[in-house]
Order: structure tokens, then sequence, then C-alpha cells
């Protein structure tokens, strides 16, 4: 017995005439008459009683019925409930955040200047989150090593430095990054991925950073170099560490590097009506220099 066998049932028990009943469901006679004798076989009661040529509906089939009508309003109710929710996600994007470059801000400022009724949901991701248990849209990542994905756009990319006090002897100059040797480190907790290819530099360049403090918190970092406990491997632009009059910068000859932070998705297929605004929306602001870091 499934949900159609119980549509069946409603239309012959609101007939209570097979024929009448099987021409409305455009289903042949027979057919019916068997659906009808394998329900009553599986709840092991009669649901008409026959007489003649004709069938009326008894207890037991009044019963069944009023369960198939409160079944057929709850279905109603879900339905209903289920489109609303539809439209509201449709109203609705989730990035998930792998990293929080300051573009960030000011991407989704101007998206919503442009689209007030799509809201925007951030999620920041960490090492504790089970990813293949959150929903989301769009995911924005940063790593030294470009994305190469059909459903990839390009945010930027921007040049790796080392973030110093301004008084330092490196500021404003282009060094090896060997040269930091026997430098302080100030870095993101070891867990991060931008961590991890911060120190897979250090080890290309041929030595092991010495990591003095970490912190999730750009902030804290960008004090902390200014207050000279160490100095820092970051992204040139996105992070807008150049914005702190205390900090300078110094470039990295060798070994050659760069930051790429991109955004991706699924597939275009699953992407909701306020999905593909918000990708279109990206894709034209990059192409008229919209996004500012």
């Amino acid at each position: 017995m499934n949900l159609q066998h119980l549509q069946y049932f409603k239309v012959a028990a609101e007939l209570q005439h097979i024929t009448k009943a099987s021409n409305a469901l455009h289903i042949a006679q027979p057919a019916l008459s068997k659906i009808i004798k394998m329900m009553e076989e599986e709840l092991q009661v009669l649901l008409f009683d026959r007489i003649g040529k004709n069938i009326y509906l008894n207890k037991n089939g009044k019963i069944l019925l009023s369960y198939v009508n409160r079944m057929d309003e709850e279905i109603k109710q879900m339905q209903e409930e289920l489109n609303e929710n539809r439209k509201k996600e449709n109203q609705s994007i989730t990035i998930l955040l792998k990293a929080t470059p300051m573009l960030i801000v000011r991407l989704v400022q101007m998206f919503r200047m442009e689209y007030p009724d799509i809201s925007v949901r951030l999620l920041t991701y960490n090492y504790h989150v089970n990813e293949t248990y959150l929903k989301y849209d769009f995911q924005l990542e940063s790593s030294m090593k470009e994305k190469s994905h059909e459903n990839t756009i390009i945010l930027l990319k921007e040049n790796i430095v080392l973030a110093v006090p301004k008084d330092h002897s490196w500021a404003g100059k282009e060094v090896d990054l060997a040269e930091a040797v026997h430098e302080n480190f100030i870095g993101f907790p070891s867990f991060y991925l931008q961590e991890k290819e911060t120190r897979q530099l250090c080890k290309t360049a041929g030595f092991t950073p010495t990591v003095v403090l970490e912190s999730s918190d750009y902030f804290t970092i960008q004090g902390m170099i200014a207050a000279k406990v160490g100095i820092a491997i970051i992204p040139e632009l996105s992070l807008r560490f150049q914005k702190n009059p205390n900090i300078a910068y110094a470039r990295i000859k060798s070994p050659k590097c760069h930051n790429t932070i991109s955004l991706s998705w699924e597939s275009n297929d699953t992407l909701s009506d306020a999905g593909i605004k918000f990708k279109k929306y990206v894709e034209a602001s990059l192409a008229s220099n919209e996004i500012l870091v």
C-alpha cells in the first residue's frame, strides 16, 4: 500500500462506484478492484460492503478515509511550507569563509546595495567543523596555490610580503626570504591553511621559522608587529595591513610566491536564484574593477 493506492481508495470511497472511480482515475476497472482487494488483505479488514455490482463504504472504510483526508491536508501543508521555505532560500545566500580577507566586507556591502532583498549569511570555517554537514552556496578561500576549477572565480591575486615594523632595516626593500632565518615570526594558528603554506614557504627558503606568537586576529598580529614582537609573512593587500602606519613591507625576491583569493561553488545547477545573481554580480564587478581591497 502506498500513497497512490490510498488516493485510488479515496476516489472509490467518494464515488462508491468502481466503474466511475476507474474512469475518473483513468485506470482499468479490474486494476482498481485488484488494488482495493490488496489493501483490504494488507489491512485485514473489508473497506466496502458489496451488494451486487454496487459498493458501499463501511465503518472500516470510513475510518481509513478519515485518515487519508487528514493525510492529504498534512501533505498540502507540507508542500506549502516547503514552497515558502524555497522562496526564502532563493532570497538568501550562504558563504563559507575559509579565509576572511577584508574584501569580503566590501563585496557583501556592494551586493546588498544592489539587491537589498537578498540576505547574506557568512559562516566562518574552523578545524572543529565537519564540512560535510554544512549547507552553503559558496566558499571563499585564500591560498598560495591557485585554485583552477570550472566553478571558481578568482577575486584577487596578490604578492606575499614580509610585514615589519616601520623602522625595520628591510622596510620598503626587496629581500630573499632566507635572510629572515634569525627573525622571530608572528603567525596564524598552525592548523590554518595559510600558516601551513607559510611554513612550507620558509622550508623552501631553507629554514624553519621561529614562531613566537600565534593569533587568528589580524589586528592583534598588526599590533604585535608594530610593537616589534616579530615579523609576519602575509598577503600584501587582502588583510589591509598596509593601512597601519606603523607597519612597513619588504617584498620577497625569492622564492617567488603570491596569494590567490577565490570564490567557488559546487555547480551551476545547484545555485539558487539568489546564488546566480550573486555569481553574476561578482563577475560583473570584477570586469569593471569595482571590487576594491
